[in-house]
């Protein structure tokens, strides 16, 4: 539902440890936001697991970036 608006990743951090430790995961699953500034470090997902309560908050981060820009 997100394609074209959101880029989405995983990343395997039982084989990419260094990435888990730069962003502080510490547990599965892990979701963060990284906005247009990539100086500013992510912003983490603390909601819902379901694709609604993701794709909403990916919609309102979109917003708030544009409106910050």
């Amino acid at each position: 539902m997100l394609k074209g608006v959101v880029r989405l990743g995983a990343v395997n951090m039982d084989q990419h440890k260094q990435w888990g430790q730069k962003y502080g995961v510490t547990g599965f699953p892990t979701l963060k936001f990284f906005g247009l500034d990539k100086s500013k470090s992510p912003l983490d997902y603390n909601s819902g697991r379901d694709a609604d309560s993701i794709i909403d908050f990916a919609l309102a981060q979109i917003k708030k970036n544009v409106k910050d820009s």
